[in-house]
């Protein structure tokens, strides 16, 4: 939705966007659809998403396991980067998009996780 708002916005305002800024938001969207951390969950929207894939990774995985692991997806990425984007110019654009995706949604799940942790310690001290 967002890509599709700044899309119309620079498409009237008459500003050229280069490649790279599309190429961020691009993996960054692709990686929030898609390649979620989520994919280990077999009710999450990105597993059902991917179809068939989605279904053995979410069978194969455990939940907040291997893929909730940044220095995976650290890996994952450099390994991408290195192989299939080495002969592009602007393969960090897309590097980066996907791994500012990846790690925000880390982010926001150890956040979540520590609040509903301490939220229950709470209650359970106060005998609730």
């Amino acid at each position: 939705m967002l890509i599709t708002v700044l899309a119309i916005y620079f498409k009237y305002a008459g500003v050229l966007v280069p490649f790279e800024i599309i190429a961020f938001w691009l993996m960054g969207y692709f990686n929030t659809v898609y390649a979620s951390p989520d994919i280990d969950h077999k009710n999450s929207k990105p597993t059902q998403n991917l179809g068939a894939a989605g279904w053995v990774t979410s069978r194969t995985f455990k939940h907040r396991g291997l893929l909730h692991n940044p220095i995976f997806w650290t890996l994952l990425y450099a390994f991408i980067g290195y192989y299939i984007y080495n002969e592009y110019a602007y393969e960090a654009w897309f590097l980066t998009g996907g791994l500012v995706a990846i790690y925000t949604h880390l982010l926001l799940d150890f956040i979540s996780t520590k609040y509903k942790r301490t939220k229950n310690k709470i209650k359970h001290s106060l005998h609730i």
